[in-house]
């Protein structure tokens, strides 16, 4: 019986990668992203053209998204250039995620939970909104929650067998996090700090001087290989003038619960009449975006936000009609009925204060382990207020507040998130598993579901699904007559995936690029004289300009390859592998 109940449990987990997975491959096309633009540039770097690349974050990442590209560059023209570059990053970014699902599993065994808990929390962090979202776009922070549990697991094991190297373990890991970013380096930092001040406290001096001084030494050749790849530092950026402010100083006591009821939707500071008030204020935009993707950039963007249904309906129709919607005329009809997207965010603002409200109240309780409850979140947001008030340079934008995304700090939260259910699932009953449920189709209605049923969609379903890491299973499932008699599918064409060839998107998006279209008007714009245009090398109009050079040149610019970040990674992962190898033989010893 147990032997079954492991591996159900199991399945749960898998299939929750599975849904999760194909979820974000079909709704989400990473190039859409409204901060993409900024980084590709790295993309064209590693392709071999003369860029110029803008910000000072770690290369590695970027070198790996562009690694997979270049894989399929010839499978690539003008119609799908944009879903074989999607599919390349949210590739990368599984591999990344299952790495940080391990990393995670041995942390919270260290800890103390048992397999079931974690097998049942690490299935709903599957559907943590902001771990999806880490999943869709191209941003190194997926990297980052990659290598942070393993960093803060290696702490852990030193507290419990007191060899000091296991400290030293976590040293390639914190010194690859910390040239990240910036804001990623300062809150690993204050949270290491803040969390294991016992630890460095403790220690032996020489040993602390060995732990310090190879972090440093690691972390400064690391950065310099970066420099000398992105001419940047890591704290440098393109000046943007609507971020040149500083937030107030008393931003982090404020909060303002009737703003965030009665404008939990995005306004964009172009709407000078509405003015934003949730910008100013830490708690506000965290309570708003933890859960529900306040600044609409991915749940309320691209096909999450389109083709909604309406789930409710008004007058004196059936109870339920033809197309599955519910008349509903009682309290609250003026909200059901007719502004469903207010409902969505209100779902999403409850979940949030549940979260935060417990990560406090058993932190609190439970004194010994806050560093993996509210310590996290405090960690993140000392930075982020450090940051809006102008430290160490103006990064605040008073008609947005995105200074104060809860992506930026979603690698903590995942601890949080994921000690939190842990906790809660010690003891497994019905009532926890059907409030799971409740969570995971909470997380689908908030990120836009149930949509219409009709033909466009199905095929753009079928369309994207080409490029989709799990293709063949969900052509199974799309073309499952069981599903169909209970969801009739809206594919009246029966069109089918081509997993392998990728005729069905090749015949759909005819225009080809393959050779040099001098009529185009973005010609002359994207190329000057024979090379990619600096000015222009990162606009969406000159990608397909810039994939044609790399394919027309058969010697391109050798690019500067990070290596010694390569070289810290593989020392990463072979601290895993030989750590798992040892957990074995005491298994079997």
């Amino acid at each position: 019986m147990k032997l079954i109940k492991k591996y159900s449990l199991n399945s749960i987990l898998l299939i929750s990668i599975f849904i999760s997975q194909s979820w974000i491959n079909l709704f989400y096309i990473t190039t859409r992203n409204p901060d993409f633009s900024k980084y590709y540039d790295y993309i064209n770097y590693f392709m071999g053209l003369n860029v110029e690349i803008d910000y000072g974050q770690n290369t590695i990442y970027y070198l790996f998204v562009t690694m997979i590209l270049k894989s399929k560059i010839e499978l690539i023209d003008f119609g799908n250039l944009e879903y074989i570059i999607s599919s390349s990053v949210q590739n990368l970014n599984l591999i990344l995620f299952l790495i940080s699902l391990l990393g995670f599993f041995k942390l919270l065994k260290e800890i103390g939970f048992k397999n079931n808990s974690i097998i049942l929390s690490l299935s709903l962090y599957c559907f943590f909104p902001q771990a999806l979202f880490a999943r869709a776009i191209m941003k190194p922070e997926i990297l980052v929650l990659a290598l942070f549990p393993w960093s803060i697991y290696y702490f852990e094991k030193y507290l419990k067998n007191g060899s000091i190297y296991e400290i030293y373990k976590a040293i390639p890991f914190l010194a690859l996090i910390c040239n990240t970013k910036a804001s990623v380096a300062g809150m690993t930092i204050v949270y290491f700090l803040i969390s294991y001040y016992e630890i460095l406290k403790n220690i032996k001096l020489k040993n602390f001087i060995i732990f310090v001084s190879s972090f440093i030494i690691l972390f400064t050749v690391i950065q310099y290989e970066n420099y000398k790849i992105t001419d940047n530092l890591i704290y440098e950026r393109v000046y943007e003038e609507e971020y040149d402010f500083k937030a107030d100083k008393s931003i982090i006591f404020k909060i303002d619960i009737d703003s965030v009821l009665k404008k939990p939707l995005w306004i964009d500071k172009t709407e000078i009449e509405n003015y934003n008030k949730n910008a100013q204020s830490i708690s506000n935009i965290l309570i708003l975006d933890t859960f529900g993707d306040y600044f609409d950039q991915f749940f309320g963007t691209d096909f999450f936000k389109s083709s909604r249904k309406n789930i409710f309906v008004s007058g004196d129709t059936e109870l339920f009609n033809s197309d599955r919607q519910i008349r509903y005329n009682g309290p609250f009809s003026e909200y059901l009925v007719d502004q469903l997207e207010y409902v969505r965010k209100y779902v999403a603002v409850l979940l949030s204060l549940i979260f935060f409200y417990l990560i406090i109240f058993f932190g609190i309780k439970y004194k010994e382990h806050k560093k993996f409850l509210y310590l996290p979140l405090l960690s993140g947001v000392i930075i982020m207020y450090f940051n809006a008030i102008g430290f160490p340079r103006n990064n605040f934008a008073p008609y947005k507040g995105d200074t104060f995304k809860a992506f930026y700090l979603f690698f903590l939260l995942s601890i949080s998130f994921l000690y939190l259910s842990s906790h809660l699932f010690q003891k497994i009953t019905k009532l926890k598993l059907l409030l799971s449920v409740v969570f995971v189709i909470c997380i689908f209605f908030i990120g836009g579901h149930p949509k219409q049923n009709n033909q466009e969609i199905s095929e753009g379903l079928v369309i994207r699904n080409e490029f989709a890491v799990f293709c063949e299973l969900n052509n199974a499932i799309f073309f499952n007559n069981s599903l169909n008699f209970v969801h009739k599918s809206g594919n009246m064409s029966d069109l089918e995936s081509d997993c392998q060839s990728l005729s069905l998107s090749r015949n759909k998006f005819k225009k080809s690029f393959f050779k040099i279209n001098t009529s185009d008007p973005y010609y002359k714009k994207c190329l000057y004289k024979g090379e990619i245009n600096i000015k222009y090398s990162n606009y969406v109009e000159c990608r397909m300009f810039a994939i044609n050079e790399v394919r027309r040149k058969n010697e391109s610019i050798v690019p500067r390859y990070p290596y010694f970040s390569i070289l810290t990674l593989i020392i990463c992962i072979g601290i895993i592998i030989r750590d798992k190898k040892n957990y074995n033989y005491k298994i079997i010893s």
